[in-house]
């Protein structure tokens, strides 16, 4: 699967915590940038498709995910 990505975009944040274990660091920006994605995906910002690219999972595993947040697989029709 080929995905084009025309934007990049950067979220940063400082947070005043000192000694933080490097292992605790990196699961936490792990568990900061899977909420960001499945935000941008409830939201319909992005696709399933590239939601699954960008936390490098594949779609049955992105289903698992879409379940814990409560996202649905069908889009929501407006009127």
């Amino acid at each position: 699967m080929t995905v084009k990505i025309q934007k990049h975009t950067e979220v940063k944040f400082t947070l005043p915590i000192k000694n933080i274990s490097e292992d605790i660091k990196l699961e936490a920006e792990s568990k900061a940038k899977e909420a960001y994605v499945m935000t941008l995906l409830r939201h319909a910002e992005i696709g399933a498709g590239l939601a699954a690219h960008l936390l490098e999972i594949d779609r049955w595993q992105l289903s698992d995910l879409m379940d814990l947040y409560d996202i649905s697989p069908f889009p929501r029709w407006k009127n």
